[in-house]
């Protein structure tokens, strides 16, 4: 497969894990808990590794996750979705 059809379907692939992450703040922002704990375990172990790097220490890693979260699902209604996706705004 050449470089510009292999990179068609990444960007094919991006778009769509856009989209359902786009679909699951929607649904979070509604309130549905479901979509927020969905959106929690696709994301809170980068938010913990990079909260790990800044503090080499763990449980204060852990307690930024957690706290990460629970401002996210307080503001996650007033979320502008960017293309970037979820993990640029937390």
């Amino acid at each position: 497969m050449d470089d510009h059809k292999r990179h068609d379907r990444q960007e094919e692939k991006s778009g769509n894990k856009y989209a359902l992450e786009h679909a699951l703040v929607s649904l979070a922002a509604s309130g549905d808990k479901d979509a927020f704990e969905t959106l929690y375990r696709q994301n809170s172990a980068q938010v913990y590794g990079l909260s790990l790097r800044l503090t080499a220490d763990r449980e204060k890693a852990e307690s930024l996750v957690q706290d990460t979260f629970v401002k996210a699902w307080f503001a996650i209604g007033s979320f502008r979705y960017m293309e970037r996706g979820l993990r640029s705004r937390i």
